[in-house]
């Protein structure tokens, strides 16, 4: 790959890029990315304006899920806390059970609504399923690495900047 960033997720924009499953070994997670945008204040972005990365991979080392949930647009729901602000069960998957159901959602492809950190800790990504569900993922990991070949133009949204 040509460009390559490690452990700096803030200079990308995931919203709206879809996603699926490139690899996972049982610690790193690879996944495809289509439409990753590369923010204009990355090291790695020549270009004064956000650009979108071709051919890029997201790899994440020492992955572990902490909660899956996935439903229906009609299902889903934000997160409720008990008095002490500990998350109430809500069916979601964890551990082993959580990291197969991502990674089988993942295959079909995924796009993403939103990125980011957790309040709770770690990170989190919302998407939108091929079939049409809504999902989403609270995750860790020790490492994280972008690589892409080039850039394929401006990110979708530089033209709707004013």
């Amino acid at each position: 790959m040509a460009y390559e960033s490690e452990n700096r997720l803030n200079e990308f924009v995931f919203q709206n890029c879809e996603m699926n499953l490139s690899g996972y070994d049982g610690n790193t997670i690879m996944m495809n990315a289509e439409y990753l945008s590369v923010s204009k204040n990355s090291a790695e972005n020549p270009h004064g304006c956000d650009m979108q990365a071709d051919g890029a991979v997201l790899s994440l080392g020492g992955f572990t899920v902490q909660r899956f949930f996935i439903s229906s647009w009609n299902e889903f729901h934000e997160e409720e806390y008990d008095e002490f602000g500990i998350p109430i069960e809500d069916g979601s998957l964890r551990g082993e059970e959580a990291v197969k159901a991502f990674c089988d959602e993942l295959r079909r492809g995924i796009a993403i609504t939103d990125f980011g950190i957790h309040m709770g800790g770690g990170h989190f990504l919302s998407a939108m399923t091929t079939g049409g569900k809504m999902l989403e993922v609270r995750f860790m990991f020790s490492s994280a690495k972008v690589s892409w070949e080039g850039y394929s133009g401006k990110a979708w949204y530089e033209n709707r900047r004013r």
